[in-house]
């Protein structure tokens, strides 16, 4: 089989995938950032949704237009003329919430077999063997009010029971590198033929552990360094949290715009139907200002601790200290391993003779382990599934020196 085409066809017949078309699709939203990231969810689910840069816009929005509501409202009844702020506020607020609860979370999970498109506007489901192939082809010259960019297109293929090509679109925007990156590891992760139009290749399916492997590349949450004779390995972010724990967290998160909307709530009826006295620097203070000021220090308050631990919950990253909260960190020596990992930033050390390891597998839970015979030895906590099908592959190349 040529390793760069997806199969071989009858002689005279041209590759089914001359078939796809690969003009951009219409109607697709775009953007000159990029606005969506694939996650790891264990060993068999992949998420595509919204990037952290999109969470923080509609976050903005969210806050500047809940305060300038809230305030427009607030004195409304003194001054009519202020109906417009609030209503520019309803608006600005409208937005944010669009972002941050409106964009659609596309899951891919190879246990149940499903493709699952979670939007509140026009969810769907349907299975995974449907999709024939990844696509990412040039997206066109996209304008704003004052820039035009060029986008990429990364999409899905299907055929249909008639035998129609269909495709649908799962990002539009102008990282050129992501799209090509994204395309790759979908395509290998879900098994099937990836059909780059921006390079003029199609590249046949292959599981996970046929991806391009590079020793010098770790990939994202990956850090090493020789010394001397031994490697070191170590996370950049922490490990991806427990279901559990992503629950727990989503909760805090919810808690904190409930706290917001409850606070903000009681600082506008504080100074507006109390009349209570707001003073700033020690001088007395107009009740707008004070209410911009207190609600817009409520916001920046509680979108930290938001942002905090709805990244936590959402991408499984801590905040990186001195000794990381939790993570691991792996010693490859030529006679021994050391693997650690942290809890709380307080480390735990296993030693582990190279002659006791014959190789290294990933457990169900996406945990690195090696083994001997029937014994096993944990190397990591959690990881990510990218991070952890390439240190697999990193060690077991190192044990087979």
């Amino acid at each position: 089989m040529n390793p760069t085409v997806p199969d071989r066809e009858p002689p005279g017949r041209p590759p089914w995938w001359f078939e796809v078309e690969t003009a951009p699709l219409t109607g697709t939203s775009s953007a000159n950032f990029r606005d969506v990231a694939v996650r790891g969810d264990g060993p068999h689910r992949r998420v595509l949704g919204p990037s952290v840069t999109s969470h923080l816009i509609g976050a903005v929005f969210a806050a500047l237009g809940g305060v300038a509501l809230l305030a427009g409202l607030a004195r409304m009844p003194e001054e009519p003329g202020v109906a417009i702020f609030a209503g520019i506020g309803a608006l600005f607020l409208a937005i944010g919430l669009l972002i941050l609860l409106g964009r659609r979370r596309i899951l891919f999970d190879r246990e149940t077999g499903r493709l699952e498109i979670r939007s509140p506007w026009s969810p769907s489901s349907r299975p995974l063997a449907e999709i024939r192939a990844v696509q990412v082809i040039d997206g066109g010259v996209r304008s704003s009010d004052d820039d035009s960019y060029q986008t990429f297109q990364l999409n899905l293929v299907f055929k249909d029971d008639e035998g129609a090509w269909t495709r649908r679109n799962l990002s539009t925007h102008a990282d050129r590198e992501w799209s090509v990156a994204a395309g790759d590891r979908l395509a290998a992760f879900l098994g099937v033929p990836l059909l780059d139009g921006l390079r003029g290749i199609a590249r046949a399916a292959r599981p996970d552990d046929e991806a391009p492997f590079d020793p010098a590349s770790p990939p994202f949450g990956v850090l090493t360094r020789r010394d001397d004779d031994r490697v070191i390995l170590a996370s950049h972010e922490s490990f991806l949290p427990p279901e559990s724990t992503r629950r727990r967290i989503g909760c805090l998160t919810r808690g904190c715009l409930i706290l917001f909307v409850a606070l903000a709530a009681f600082e506008v009826v504080t100074l507006w139907v109390w009349d209570v006295p707001f003073q700033f620097n020690g001088k007395p203070a107009d009740k707008v200002f004070g209410t911009v000021f207190l609600v817009g220090f409520t916001a920046v308050w509680l979108g930290v601790m938001r942002f905090i631990l709805g990244g936590m919950a959402e991408f499984g990253r801590t905040i990186r200290g001195g000794v990381p909260p939790s993570g691991w960190r792996i010693e490859a020596g030529p006679t021994e391993w050391l693997a650690t990992t942290f809890d709380r930033g307080r480390p735990s050390t296993r030693r582990l003779p190279v002659q006791d390891v014959e190789q290294v597998e990933l457990n169900p839970t996406c945990r690195l382990i090696a083994l001997r015979g029937d014994r096993s030895s944990t190397l990591t906590p959690i990881i990510d599934p990218d991070a952890a099908v390439w240190l697999r592959r990193f060690l077991a190349d190192r044990l087979a020196r």
